[in-house]
């Protein structure tokens, strides 16, 4: 902490030189054994290269943003030279340095490293540098640990070392390969359900709230974000599309309509024409969907837009036919829409308190709504009454499931609870 380093000798405990030259923390310090430099970095913005046998500072090197870890790669190793056109723009990535002429010689071009929410804290925590495989391991703020070849900085594997809640899931990929994580991160998790292996998906600026795939085309993912800090907005709406050969995960498409945190997603489930979401701005809407569309077409259009609720809109589903969407919100109502205009067709109340799950029945003309009053309540579709209401959870019930071709019901609460009910007879098995 007083910008100094002690050099000593382990052997007698004999203090032999001061390395002084830093103005602020020392954050890394790499040895070339070889011949007997090392560099140092600190949060003063700048690296200071060495000589370990005079303990006397050979170049001052301004790196324009502070340095949070340092591995070495040994003089006579190739590396490309590539052209550098902007240093002093803070990227959060990796650099490589030609220390000897202070040249910065190779910079990351595709980073997963992403700005914290606490403003100030360092994004990449720690490096480790492998030699017998030549790579290099970044472990950063939000606990994952990214792989990157050395001679090019290209991406190797990831792990995903800490989830924090996990806000939603869905199956992803041909054949329910893969499992897609929202976990209070603006990364979606991607994990391969054979060997965990994890992708990291990058192209939100705030935490993704919602996930949704559809059982026509697993490989088509949509998530959609919050809208937390105005020097971070986002509320977006983004398709993504997986590909096996080469294994690869793009962003095909975004929308960016809403005015506040969209906080649920749908997808049509005959076929892959429209996407649904409701957002925190009580805005429902409609977006025409085109899977087979390219990288470069980035633009969603919305099709259909409607002031649907009082409050936020918590949870959106769509019927097994495509015809009917469901909206359920935090002003305690359901509704059901026609699809093909968004025109409304029932009001459901009941609900003591608001709504955070709403899902069709695969097999009869009902709905069921979640509530954070700790009820699951059944709707006619037909008369839009209240069939039946499951009293059972003693916390807000979170997310609801239609299993054994709709005869039973899953449901999931916030006190860590899932149970299980047979619809006609309202038993119920507690997990």
């Amino acid at each position: 902490m007083d910008c100094k380093i002690r050099c000593w000798d382990l052997n007698n405990s004999k203090l032999l030189g001061v390395l002084e030259g830093h103005f602020s923390v020392v954050t890394g310090f790499t040895i070339f054994n070889s011949i007997k430099q090392a560099v140092s970095s600190g949060r003063d913005k700048v690296l200071i290269f060495w000589d370990l046998t005079t303990y006397s500072q050979i170049r001052i090197i301004p790196t324009y943003e502070c340095t949070e870890s340092l591995v070495p790669i040994e003089f006579g190793k190739s590396m490309p030279l590539l052209k550098v056109t902007d240093v002093k723009k803070s990227t959060r990535c990796l650099r490589v340095w030609n220390v000897k002429s202070g040249v910065e010689v190779l910079t990351q071009t595709d980073s997963l490293v992403t700005q914290p929410i606490v403003e100030g804290a360092p994004t990449i925590t720690q490096l480790e540098y492998n030699e017998i495989n030549d790579h290099i391991y970044v472990i950063t703020f939000d606990h994952n640990i990214i792989v990157h070849q050395t001679k090019d900085l290209t991406l190797v594997k990831q792990y995903a070392g800490y989830n924090d809640d996990i806000l939603g899931i869905a199956w992803f990929g041909e054949g329910e390969t893969h499992l897609a994580v929202a976990t209070n991160s603006i990364h979606v998790k991607v994990y391969d359900i054979e060997t965990m292996n994890c992708t990291l998906l990058k192209g939100h600026t705030d935490l993704v709230l919602a996930l949704a795939t559809s059982k026509s085309d697993f490989n088509i993912l949509i998530t959609s974000s919050k809208f937390l800090l105005p020097i971070f907005p986002d509320n977006s709406v983004r398709v993504w599309r997986m590909s096996q050969s080469p294994f690869q995960i793009t962003c095909i498409a975004q929308g960016n309509a809403h005015t506040g945190s969209v906080g649920s997603v749908a997808l049509s489930r005959t076929k892959l024409s429209f996407l649904v979401s409701g957002s925190q701005d009580t805005c429902l809407k409609m977006w025409k969907l085109n899977p087979t569309q390219h990288e470069g077409d980035q633009n969603l259009s919305v099709l259909h837009t409607v002031v649907a609720h009082d409050k936020d809109i918590n949870a959106v589903c769509i019927s097994p036919n495509d015809n009917l969407i469901a909206s359920g919100s935090q002003d305690k109502v359901a509704k059901i829409w026609n699809s093909c205009d968004i025109k409304l067709l029932g009001v459901l109340r009941g609900h003591r308190r608001g709504l955070w799950a709403v899902q069709f029945s695969p097999a009869d003309q009902i709905l069921a709504s979640g509530s954070t009053d700790g009820n699951i309540m059944l709707w006619s579709l037909i008369d839009y009454s209240c069939l039946k209401t499951l009293e059972g959870h003693e916390s807000s019930v979170l997310r609801i499931n239609f299993v054994s071709k709709g005869y039973q019901l899953v449901s999931a609460a916030s006190d860590g609870l899932i149970k299980l009910w047979t619809i006609k007879t309202s038993l119920k098995r507690i997990f």
